[in-house]
Parts: structure tokens; sequence; C-alpha cells
């Protein structure tokens, strides 16, 4: 991609190598376009062109050119003959008419092995009703935690909440802080139909406007959600804690809860600050029902969630600066939602996550229960257990972190997790915080990708999480989306027997259901990632040059990255890290002419400098320079293309000089308050299904 070559200087060497074998072809379904130029010919055969730019075009025949034209395909390879520029192939179906939504959406995911097929009768009779009640016999060996104060804190208007927490002041002063988990092996037994379609999809598929759920939503909505009003099933790990919050013990096991809070973020931190919250405290965008009133219940009040809050924050607190201290990392990355106008139904707002104090609390606690699951396993069973590990990166691959921060001033020490915490926290420049920010990014994007391992194919040494300094990590919070955590609860669950089960699975087993997991959990954040670039799409279109119903879309971008074609920028106002080229495919200069103090100049030539640490551009008022965490001014649009999902573009307007004094005040964002026309290019038919700022989104694969 774009960004993928920040880490490869353009002066150093590339390993080649020859191809002297193929022992197996990968190949598969491809989405393409067929070409304009070729379906001139008389002949049946026609070009087709993929969507995928590293896959080259493959030649098939049909007679229903006219038919298939304006639509994206499916095709596949049949063979390639050495004589032949292109491969043979056929043609599958069609997907539908190109620049609808629906048929891109059905593209990305079929591109990236993503299939989601409706749930097949035998499996959704299976499943039990609504009006599903506990069964007499789980209460006679499950911990019984219903009179607890447990809460759930969750984005706005989640469904899916696997995840609640619970605070029990003891009256020695000890606290008991618990993590439930829902109890989602209960339903979905080892081996049944319901356990094999959930394996093979492995995790739940967030798009920007919906999901695709790994399990049916009678579970994945209700039965296994942890909603208030109903008892639910869990599986729970319970710390005591003395009064300096050390960790006197950890419990384990399955219990039985009824949650007193079901809140959302914003409502746990207003709490948390002790602002004054009422029967009308809901946010404005909440749906009727979202009040305060309707999300407590067992007598639990505000004061007392508030109360509960706090002892959590500090507990949090102190877990937190202990796994800071052993070296773990506090990464950045971008995470962008969109908001869909009623009337257009198209994205009329991009917001970018802003975390919490809350978000972090949270996340800290289902870490920490990661954790000691992870532990609890591997002492059952060391040769099979799941884990999950984070593999130290490559040192190459901080060059271009190394090389930002020095432009700065800063220097970066990479040898250890905690000697890169610990330079990324001095690297921060008081009067522009987005340094801080990009160099943390840049970071991110230098880590190697977590993944599931099984314990008996590695070295306990190479278990270690490298992003949260952790010796012993898995996944056990999250099993309504993922399957490794339905897998862990299983391990959990046969660690706690007396006598010890055997183990479900072996580490033959362990290990190549982990390489599939794997793989899916990579095409499903693929998959989210192009799909999210499609919507901003979708969203930039309204201001692209060819529709004259809106003006330019112009917006304050801040350099991280400089190259020969151009440089890159980071828009902080919609989560935009790309390119800005200043020559075209034909290598014109683009533009011609930029603003420099508000008058125009003529842009006559650039050069990056031999240490790529400025650029400098040729204007008619003499030469400019720009450096990395410059500021500067871009206009940003839509290039339209028939053959491949509509690009965003950036064109540089002008330099920003007065970015100084903005970093003295704090003002870092500077766009123009412009929303899209609800006239769109007649091209893009867009349906969008419910609300998005409602989903739960995927962590990163970091953790």
């Amino acid at each position: 991609g774009a960004e993928s070559d920040l880490n490869i200087s353009e002066n150093s060497e590339i390993p080649t190598g020859v191809v002297v074998g193929v022992f197996q072809r990968n190949w598969r379904d491809y989405v393409g376009t067929i070409q304009i130029e070729e379906s001139k010919s008389q002949s049946d055969h026609v070009l087709v062109v993929p969507l995928d730019y590293k896959i080259p075009k493959i030649r098939i025949r049909t007679r229903q050119l006219d038919k298939l034209m304006n639509d994206r395909i499916v095709v596949r390879i049949d063979d390639w003959i050495l004589s032949s520029n292109y491969p043979n192939g056929h043609f599958v179906r069609s997907l539908g008419e190109i620049g609808k939504l629906e048929t891109e959406l059905q593209g990305l995911m079929l591109e990236n092995d993503i299939t989601i097929n409706a749930w097949s009768p035998s499996i959704l009779n299976s499943l039990p009703t609504s009006n599903w009640k506990v069964p007499e016999s789980e209460y006679k060996y499950r911990r019984d935690m219903r009179k607890c104060h447990v809460m759930s804190i969750d984005p706005l208007g989640s469904q899916d909440i696997d995840d609640a927490i619970s605070v029990n002041v003891l009256k020695n002063g000890h606290i008991e802080i618990g993590v439930h988990i829902a109890d989602v092996s209960f339903f979905v037994k080892q081996n049944e139909a319901l356990d094999i379609e959930a394996r093979h999809r492995s995790t739940t598929v967030y798009l920007p406007d919906r999901r695709f759920d790994m399990l049916p939503a009678i579970l994945s909505e209700d039965l296994c959600s942890l909603r208030g009003r109903f008892e639910r099933l869990a599986m729970s790990v319970v710390w005591t804690f003395d009064t300096d919050y050390n960790l006197l013990d950890t419990w384990y096991g399955r219990t039985i809860i009824h949650s007193s809070a079901e809140l959302h973020y914003q409502l746990a931190q207003d709490i948390l600050d002790g602002k004054k919250i009422g029967s009308s405290s809901k946010p404005p965008s909440s749906a009727k029902g979202e009040g305060i009133e309707n999300r407590l219940f067992n007598g639990i009040t505000v004061e007392d969630i508030h109360t509960d809050l706090i002892i959590l924050h500090k507990i949090f607190l102190h877990l937190h600066a202990k796994r800071m201290e052993m070296g773990a990392l506090e990464l950045e990355s971008t995470e962008v939602r969109f908001q869909i106008d009623p009337n257009t139904r198209t994205p009329s707002t991009i917001i970018t996550k802003q975390e919490l104090v809350v978000n972090k609390l949270v996340a800290e606690f289902m870490i920490q229960a990661n954790k000691s699951v992870a532990e609890q396993i591997h002492r059952a069973y060391p040769s099979s257990s799941l884990l999950r590990r984070h593999p130290f990166p490559n040192e190459h691959n901080f060059a271009a972190l190394i090389q930002c921060a020095k432009s700065q001033g800063f220097s970066i020490n990479c040898e250890t997790n905690k000697s890169l915490a610990s330079s990324l926290s001095k690297a921060y420049n008081p009067k522009d915080p987005l340094v801080n920010t990009l160099l943390r990014m840049l970071a991110t994007r230098a880590m190697s990708e977590a993944q599931y391992i099984s314990s008996g194919s590695f070295s306990i040494q190479d278990y270690y999480h490298y992003g949260l300094a952790l010796e012993f990590y898995t996944h056990f919070t999250s099993p309504i989306r993922r399957y490794a955590d339905i897998i862990v609860h299983r391990q959990l669950w046969g660690s706690l027997q007396k006598p010890r089960l055997p183990p479900i699975l072996d580490d033959q087993q362990v290990a190549d259901l982990a390489v599939w997991i794997n793989h899916r959990h990579r095409s499903s954040k693929q998959t989210q990632q192009e799909a999210t670039e499609l919507f901003q799409a979708l969203y930039f279109t309204a201001f692209s040059p060819s529709n004259s119903l809106t003006p330019n879309l112009t917006s304050d971008a801040i350099v991280f990255g400089l190259r020969s074609k151009g440089f890159y920028v980071y828009i902080p106002q919609f989560g935009l890290k790309t390119m800005v080229y200043l020559k075209d495919k034909d290598g014109n200069l683009t533009p011609s002419s930029i603003l420099v103090g508000g008058q125009s100049v003529s842009l006559s030539e650039f050069t990056l400098s031999q240490d790529h640490s400025q650029l400098t551009l040729q204007t008619s008022k003499g030469d400019i320079t720009i450096n990395v965490f410059d500021h500067v001014t871009v206009k940003i649009y839509v290039e339209q293309s028939r053959l491949h999902l509509p690009p965003i573009r950036l064109e540089l307007v002008g330099l920003d000089q007065g970015s100084n004094q903005k970093r003295k005040n704090g003002l870092n964002l500077a766009c123009n308050p412009l929303k899209p026309s609800k006239t769109l290019l007649p091209t893009l038919e867009i349906l969008f299904y419910g609300n998005p700022t409602l989903q739960k989104t995927p962590p990163l694969l970091l953790h």
C-alpha cells in the first residue's frame, strides 16, 4: 500500500530472486471489471482487470458482454500459457452494478476470503428461544454473584455485551474485583453444528454500517449478552486485593450474574467525574429508552456506581503503572466511524474515536483477565493451551520512526519495549501534541502482528507479548465475537475440574486451529480497513471536482514522511494518512501553483535532500522548504475509477506559515465546516442499514 514503503529507504538495496519452480498455485476467485477497450473488439475474448493491483489482467470468453460491461464480476483462472502475457480464465458470476455499495462490499469481502452464509435451519432449530431461563441445575454448582454490583461499560447502543465488571468491598477492607465474561461455551457445545460453523467464521466481521456475527443473534444479542434485567451465565475471574491494591488471590469459575448497570462509555465517564446525572441525562443522538433510569437495576444508584468506579479507577492506575514499568507500550491508531444522514442515507460525518479514561480502565481489566487465564490454562495444559503472542518487531521497521523523531531533536531507543516506551514518552512537543501522536502511530506501524499459537509449538520465552509486556497472554474476554475465546473458556473449565480434564485438543490440533483463526482475523481486519476507506471515499465524493454542487474541501494536514514524489500527511479531522503527490503519472508538476502567505506562487520544481529530511520547492518567489511535522493545507477529493474502488486523492494547496502560532494556541485542526451535498454522483447508489455508531469496534491485531 501507499504507507508500506515508509520503512524502506529509496536508496537501499532490495533483495531480489528468481522463481525456479511453482509447487502449488494459489489461484482463487478474483473480483474484476471488463476492460472497455477490449470490449469493442469482435472477439468473444475480453480482458478482466482485477480489483487487486497485484493480479494481472485475466482473459475470459463470454457471450454476455453487453450484460456484464457495467458489473463487478467474479472470475477464476484456468491456466497460463507460457507464450501469453495474460492467464486464461472463465466467468463465475456477477456481483452487481459498479458503484453500488452492496456490490463493492461483496467484492471486498470476497477478495479477502470472507464468505458469510445464512444460518442453516438445523442450527437455528437447535437454539433456545428468547424466553430461555437459567436451568435449575446451573444454580447448584455455579458461584451466585447476582447480588454483587456488576456493571457493563460498552459503546453506546451495543447489543453484544460479552464482558462486565463487579466490585465488592469485604468486611476486612479487602476488595474483590470480578471480570465476568459471557459463558458462550454453555450454548456452543464442542463439535456440534453451531460450533463447526462458529469455528469456520472464527470472528465477527465489522463493517462501517453493519456486522456479520460469528454467532446467531439469539445468542450474540440476547441469551449470551450480559444485559441488565436478566440473569446470565458467565465465566469469571475474581481477584482479591488488599487496601494497598496488592493481589492476594485469584479465583476462576462459572458464575450466575445479574447486571446492575448497563452503561455506555460517556455515561460511565460522567459518573466517574462526579457530574450530575439525571433522568434526562442521555446523549442527544441516543434513541428513546437510553436515559439513566433505563440503565440501572437491582436498586443500584448513581452514587453506588460512582463509588465503585472510583475504586476501579484507583486499582486501574496501580495495575497500569506496573505494566508500564515492565515495558508496556501505549501506541496510537486511528479508528474511524460514520454517522449516516437519515434523508440521503449517505455518510454525513466522519468521527475519529476519542478515548476516555474509562476506555482505558475497562481495557486494563480485560488485559489482566486475559493474563490471569493464560497463566491458569498454561499451568494445566503446558503443551496445548491456546495463547496469544506478540513477537519482537524487526529493528529495520523503526527506520521511519527514528528518522521522524530525529528531525525534531528526539532520540528513539528501540532495543527493548521498555526503552521504546520511555523514548516515546520523552518525544513530546508541547507546542504541537500531534507530534507525539504521529510518532506513536509510526511505532504502531513498526510492530509485528500478534498471533494465536499452541503453547506446545513454541518455547516459553517466545510466548512473550511485546506490546503488553506480559509473559503469558490469551484471549478470554470476547467469546461472542472471537472463536479463540470459546476454546480458551473450554480449556479454563477443564483446568478447574478435580481431577483435571484431559486436553480438549492436542498440540497439533491447537496449532492448526491457531493458523486458521489467525487467517480469519487477518482477513476480517483487512476487510474492515478497506471498507472504511470505501466509506471515506463515499463521503468525500461530494467534494470531487466533477461535482459542481459543492465547493472544494480543504483541510490542515501534518507532514510525517518525505519522498521523491511528494510527502505523506496525516489529517486528524478525518483519520486520513496518505500521500500528497507533487507530480502526476505523466511527470507534470501538480499543482502548478500554491498559496504562500495568502499569495499565489507558481511551482517550477522540487527536490528531496539526500538524507530525506527536507523537501525544497522552487517557486516564483524563491525556494520554500517542507520539513517533517510541518503543517500544510491540502485539497481532498475522490478520483473516479471504473476499474477499481475510487481512491482518495490529496493536492497541495498552500503552506501553513502560521502553524507555529496555531501550535502555541493548541489549534491543530483547521477544516472547512462543509457538509456533503445531498446529490452524489449518479453512479453511486448507497444503501446503508443500521447505525454504524452503535457497532463495537474490534481490537487491533496488536492485542
